[in-house]
């Protein structure tokens, strides 16, 4: 009988103490009714496809080695020979099984698609690369002779069947395999294949793989290949906490992190840096001073910072109704920028001066990490600047003077939620600490301006931003203005 055996384990906490244990199998069966999971339906294999590409695939065999075709009868008992011991075939398989396989609901070409991996003659691995009925292309019994294996042999299977399908024209290929060929699914990963989601557990299965290699991060494929979700390694603290509850990707935004909303909590995974950190501290610190989301975990692991919060409520003030209602959407702008003035900054553990921006600014610039596509389109060329380094100069030489208060850092609409009329939650909270005023303000006007204009695909004719300043009480200081949203497309 096959039953999901650790699906039943990792998530209803049922511990075999075999699994040719009778009692224990009953269990199993009446689990899987209980949570509807059919207990005869065999789990599927894991899935991976390469989009092909028109690069050049190399394929430098080592000396002694060459990659020939099938040449007939005299070749099946080798091809058993390297597809044993790795779970393709039964141990005990014959010749027959060459067959089987080549003829299993799959159309092969024996002599063009069926290669062999030879050393000084010998044949010491195979792969199988055809096209498929509906188009796309498939590898197919890709293994190595178990004396072989270690060698990095794989890389060159792996390419010669890239190489044959890429001259086929097919757009995809696709291979299946399970969790327990680890050498061979890490090969696939270094080959471009990335795994595509093809049932509902598959995103927690990669995620075990991952961990089993050591491997952070990769994307996982939707099943029609329309997207990519970033998957990664979830360590054991960071898993205990979240389980294996159902969760979406939060895409609003610029960040380059990955933002997993759960029905209670949030998730958020990014590459360690110092500021994660001092950031954390912050937000404890924070806690009953805004309505900042409370910190559940965190770990550490793999160069990666992982992060558990609570959910901010309400709605986003980039929402619709927000945006077509700007007479409540400014002044719970206007507030949401004095709630932050009023923060008390004694003890605040974090600093932001501007000469600590410009610094960071200044190693952006150094090493190349500066977007220019993603700039105002008056900022860079005629009429602007020439470029990064001529803007962070101007910036150097013309520090305005500061106003210190608590600035959130990051003061756009997706970063605000609103609730029954108030401020309910401040998140992306990576660049909050002390800072100039004039900042969030900035920031908080240029989002509201390019969420009304258009910029990001609606036009919401009602808005006027200006009121911003009208409901703050002051007059605009469109130097410092400029001054900071320039600063901002350094970063």
């Amino acid at each position: 009988m096959n039953v999901f055996y650790e699906i039943l384990e990792k998530r209803f906490g049922i511990q075999p103490p075999g699994k040719d244990d009778q009692d224990w199998r009953w269990t199993c069966v009446d689990a899987c009714e209980q949570n509807g999971i059919d207990p005869d339906q065999d789990r599927k294999q894991l899935e991976m496809c390469w989009i092909v590409t028109d690069d050049p695939i190399e394929m430098d065999l080592p000396e002694g080695y060459t990659m020939e075709n099938y040449a007939g009868e005299q070749d099946k008992a080798a091809w058993c020979e390297c597809c044993r011991e790795g779970m393709l075939i039964d141990e005990n398989a014959g010749t027959t099984t060459f067959d089987a396989s080549m003829a299993d609901g799959i159309v092969v070409d024996l002599y063009k698609d069926v290669f062999f991996l030879k050393h000084h003659g010998e044949i010491v691995g195979t792969v199988t690369a055809f096209v498929r009925e509906d188009g796309n292309g498939e590898l197919h019994m890709v293994s190595i002779h178990p004396e072989y294996r270690g060698k990095g042999l794989s890389r060159y299977l792996n390419a010669m069947g890239k190489q044959h399908l890429q001259k086929a024209r097919v757009k995809c290929v696709y291979l299946t395999t399970d969790e327990f060929r680890k050498g061979a699914i890490k090969g696939y990963l270094s080959a471009g294949f990335l795994p595509v989601d093809v049932d509902v557990d598959m995103q927690e299965r990669w995620e075990g793989v991952l961990d089993s290699l050591g491997i952070v991060k990769t994307d996982l494929l939707e099943d029609d290949l329309s997207a990519t979700n970033a998957i990664y390694y979830i360590p054991p603290g960071i898993r205990e906490q979240i389980g294996y509850k159902t969760y979406h990707i939060d895409n609003v935004g610029c960040s380059d992190s990955q933002v997993r909303i759960y029905e209670d909590f949030v998730l958020k995974i990014e590459k360690e840096r110092p500021e994660l950190a001092e950031m954390i501290d912050l937000m404890q610190w924070l806690e009953g001073k805004l309505p900042v989301p409370k910190v559940i975990a965190t770990d550490v692991s793999r160069g990666y910072r992982y992060l558990i919060m609570s959910k901010a409520e309400g709605r986003m003030a980039c929402d619709i109704y927000y945006m077509e209602h700007p007479k409540e959407l400014i002044p719970l702008l206007a507030e949401t920028i004095q709630m932050l003035w009023k923060v008390d900054i004694t003890g605040c553990p974090r600093q932001r001066t501007l000469e600590m921006e410009l610094k960071e600014a200044r190693y952006r610039v150094e090493h190349d990490l500066v977007d220019v596509s993603d700039a105002e389109p008056d900022t860079f060329g005629e009429g602007g600047f020439r470029d990064p380094e001529e803007l962070l100069a101007w910036l150097e030489a013309n520090q305005p003077e500061a106003e210190p208060v608590f600035s959130h850092g990051d003061l756009c609409l997706p970063n605000v939620f609103f609730k029954d009329g108030k401020v309910s939650g401040l998140i992306d909270l990576g660049n909050a600490g002390v800072a100039d005023k004039w900042r969030d303000i900035a920031l908080c006007y240029r989002s509201l301006r390019h969420n009304a204009d258009g910029t990001f695909g609606k036009y919401y004719p009602g808005i006027a931003p200006e009121d911003l300043f009208k409901e703050l009480g002051i007059e605009p200081d469109w130097d410092k203005m400029r001054y900071y949203i320039l600063l901002d497309e350094l970063f």
